[in-house]
């Protein structure tokens, strides 16, 4: 056996014990009862995580077809979105999905679509701000031909 560890004597053992405020032992799942909860804990800490990981995830522009998809209706009371808003709330719960999974995924998407604005951004010139870079980007600008609407091709 290894001596050469450090080992707290039995007399600073008993005054630690004697000073501490820890007196009573490990509890494990807690009901509501007087105070709060371990399920209530949990309950808010998975309603916390999930609306800052909603927050979090900013997807590009939405496609002309998922910006004037309009809803189900029932005596004029909107009941379920049609098809492009679906598409785009599936989109965006797979990305939340990935930062759940993986933060440091999102970061690097930040990272990477940060260095393509200020690239694009140094390209264009006078007149260009890191605003405009980052919403050319994102698939912000669109050129109305006609009776088409052709959107910047988007990556995500």
């Amino acid at each position: 056996m290894d001596d050469s560890r450090s080992y707290v004597p039995d007399r600073a053992l008993a005054k630690m014990i004697q000073n501490s405020t820890y007196s009573e032992p490990r509890v494990g799942w807690v009901t509501i009862g007087g105070g709060r909860g371990t399920s209530e804990i949990l309950w808010s800490c998975l309603i916390i995580f999930v609306v800052c990981s909603w927050k979090c995830v900013h997807l590009n522009v939405a496609s002309f077809d998922e910006s004037t998809a309009g809803w189900y209706q029932l005596l004029d009371i909107p009941l379920l979105p049609k098809g492009p808003v679906w598409r785009k709330w599936a989109r965006k719960l797979a990305w939340m999905g990935v930062i759940v999974i993986a933060p440091e995924v999102g970061v690097a998407l930040a990272v990477k679509e940060h260095s393509e604005a200020k690239d694009l951004c140094s390209r264009m010139g006078n007149g260009w701000t890191m605003t405009h870079a980052f919403y050319t980007n994102m698939g912000g600008f669109a050129l109305r031909s006609g009776i088409s609407l052709l959107n910047y091709k988007r990556r995500f």
